[in-house]
């Protein structure tokens, strides 16, 4: 009778060590599946994001001549965005990305402003995924409402906006409060364009498609200026 209680033991034993096994082998696999989904993003999404602005960047001097080819590139950024969303989902469960993510109550505040949906949509998809709250609006005047509403720390305004002149958000915005940084976004970088930026309110003027290297140091350094001791 004992010996039988000592076998059943014993076989009771090793069937749960082999479950644990199999349990780390399964949280292993999962771990290397969230690891190459993340790595998958990071490699897509900038590529991505360019296809979504390149349409946009275009639009003012070829795309207009060409309905043809402003019906491909729309379909394009459609495409592009709707990966984006779908990598998006696929890296929503990484415990990796979520260990990296600051709380909410200490992540940046993010205003992208800007016309095109796509482009807006997709900036946000992507720093969102990076742990920075966003706000988007499409247009001057909701601008200046999300501005009021969410008092962002960081604002990434569009030059070309249809109803108000970017220069005219950004010195309204700072007039209502001069702490946010205002950051302009523009496809283009004539001199004449830069140095209106550098006599505005602008602390930064980044050109489109986006690097996501320079606005990933641009946020970094936004966030410790702002969490700096004063």
């Amino acid at each position: 009778m004992e010996l039988s209680r000592r076998i059943d033991c014993a076989l009771l034993a090793g069937a749960q060590l082999d479950c644990e096994r199999l349990h780390a082998r399964e949280l292993d696999l999962e771990a290397r599946h969230e690891e190459r989904l993340e790595q998958l993003s990071r490699e897509l999404r900038d590529p991505l994001y360019a296809l979504c602005t390149a349409g946009e960047v275009l639009k003012p001097r070829e795309l207009d001549l060409d309905p043809a080819l402003a019906r491909a590139a729309a379909a394009v950024q459609r495409q592009a965005t709707r990966m984006l969303e779908i990598i998006a989902r696929c890296t929503e469960r990484s415990a990796e990305v979520r260990s990296r993510e600051p709380a909410a109550s200490d992540a940046l505040r993010v205003l992208v402003v800007d016309d095109s949906v796509d482009a807006a949509d997709t900036l946000a998809i992507i720093l969102e995924r990076k742990g920075y709250r966003i706000t988007t609006a499409h247009d001057g005047a909701s601008a200046i409402t999300a501005f009021a509403r969410t008092q962002p720390d960081l604002v990434l305004l569009d030059l070309g906006l249809p109803d108000i002149d970017g220069y005219a958000v950004a010195n309204a915005m700072h007039e209502r409060d001069p702490r946010p940084i205002l950051i302009a976004l523009t496809g283009f970088g004539d001199p004449q364009t830069q140095a209106a930026v550098e006599r505005s309110c602008f602390a930064r003027h980044l050109l489109k498609p986006l690097d996501f290297g320079t606005l990933d140091e641009l946020l970094s350094a936004a966030r410790a200026q702002l969490t700096a001791p004063r």
